[in-house]
């Protein structure tokens, strides 16, 4: 079974650029992010923050997300933190994002988010955006 990293405070500073006050936060207990890098992802499973086999519902794994993410850096994760007042503490990815894709990159790119819940692109700029419930 996958130990997580407990520093709340670290995480939440690493992934969230704040900490958050557990006890007054008022969204379930968890917190949106977006724009999460490449580098970012590594150390967060690196230093046991998020779980590389981890997956939100039908999404790829965390590791996945990586894989396809050291194809193309310029891709960023979005997901949410959830509180560590809670049992099922964790970073979870829901999907990714970026721009400026070649037409052969948005071809491998669609094949491998295919099955996302929403997948929003444009071949006019090269945009997309994934995202699985």
């Amino acid at each position: 079974m996958f130990e997580y990293n407990t520093d709340y405070k670290k995480r939440d500073q690493m992934v969230l650029g704040k900490i958050i006050d557990w006890k007054k936060e008022k969204n379930g207990g968890t917190e949106p992010f977006k724009d999460m890098s490449l580098e970012l992802l590594n150390t967060l499973i690196e230093e046991n923050f998020i779980d590389p086999k981890e997956s939100q519902n039908y999404s790829p794994t965390t590791q996945e997300f990586l894989e396809l993410m050291q194809k193309f850096p310029s891709l960023r994760a979005h997901g949410y933190v959830v509180s560590p007042e809670r049992d099922d503490y964790r970073v979870a990815i829901e999907g990714v994002d970026g721009e400026n894709f070649s037409l052969d990159d948005m071809q491998v790119l669609l094949e491998a988010l295919l099955h996302a819940d929403s997948l929003d692109f444009s071949i006019k700029d090269g945009s997309i955006r994934s995202w699985w419930d």
